[in-house]
């Protein structure tokens, strides 16, 4: 399936159903820290028609009929969904066809726009970023495309939270060296109090990403900040590893899958295809002899990803 992955398990989301809205990254970012690589396609705040509105939700109400868990539908992917013009009609269409509840991941860059805040608005929950208030620290993290405002979406996402009858979880990634000074940690603090989110959820470096320069900070770094963005801030904990919810499909596909959206630890495979961890390793072994996928270390760990032309 094109655009759909999963249902696998979201250390925030429970079992999500990602819906990828856009081509492989593309974006109005280019995070040194993404774990889906560098950004290919850097957008401005020009949206467009991507692939067809029909065939992506003929897939999703499959899955949502197939008795599935379900949590979330959620529209993330390897690029900034609301570039997709069809966003918010896709948000509408789920919402009248399913009992399921949407989440949005953005990078709250395009809600400065006022056709992108209307849609927002039918989500259920929406996961904003802001890993910096500061510019500076803003465009060496985010390197974002020309003119954009970390000001300017501040702003724009705490008049979002004003409007949205749902939640919002404002999310930051912090590396070191980068975004994680005592004025980032000042400015982000005056931005938090203008935008009160529901939650403030803090994290770091985990993965292998677009620069194996960018490097997490340490723990008491994280806590530092979660202590200054007040109560409702916490640091990100690591997904749950207690569904059991067999996929009763191929292993192989749904590993190929599932590390082509980003790189993957056994341990993370092994919760999203809820298979013993023989049989994935072994499924694993072919996928790496027929060239599909590569293996490599990163901060002690081995992941799994997905070979690129």
């Amino acid at each position: 399936m094109k655009y759909i992955f999963g249902p696998v398990p979201s250390r925030r989301l429970g079992m999500s159903l990602g819906i990828d809205m856009v081509p492989y990254k593309t974006c109005t970012f280019d995070c040194i820290y993404c774990e889906c690589g560098r950004t290919t396609v850097h957008e401005a705040i020009r949206r467009r028609h991507f692939d067809s509105l029909s065939l992506v939700l003929d897939e999703v109400l499959k899955l949502t009929r197939s008795g599935r868990r379900i949590d979330y539908i959620t529209l993330s992917g390897s690029g900034e969904p609301t570039l997709n013009l069809q966003c918010g009609e896709f948000i509408r269409e789920v919402k009248s066809k399913t009992d399921k509840r949407v989440a949005v991941l953005t990078n709250g860059s395009l809600l400065t726009r006022e056709d992108v805040f209307k849609e927002l608005l039918a989500a259920d929950l929406v996961v904003p970023s802001l890993d910096s208030a500061r510019q500076s620290s803003f465009e060496r993290v985010n390197r974002p495309v020309k003119g954009m405002s970390a000001q300017e979406i501040a702003e724009a996402t705490a008049e979002f939270v004003k409007a949205f009858e749902g939640e919002v979880w404002l999310e930051v990634l912090l590396v070191k060296g980068f975004n994680d000074s005592q004025d980032d940690l000042a400015a982000l603090s005056d931005a938090v109090m203008r935008i009160a989110p529901d939650q403030i959820q803090v994290g770091t470096v985990e993965r292998p990403g677009a620069e194996d320069w960018a490097r997490p900070v340490s723990s008491k770094k994280l806590e530092d900040f979660v202590a200054g963005l007040g109560p409702r801030a916490a640091v990100i904990g690591q997904p749950n590893r207690d569904f059991g919810v067999s996929t009763g499909r191929d292993i192989a596909a749904d590993a190929l899958a599932l590390v082509s959206r980003r790189p993957c630890t056994i341990e993370d495979i092994e919760s999203a295809v809820s298979e013993k961890r023989p049989v994935i390793m072994g499924k694993l072994r072919e996928l790496e002899q027929a060239g599909k996928i590569t293996r490599y270390s990163h901060n002690g760990k081995t992941f799994y990803a997905a070979r690129r032309e």
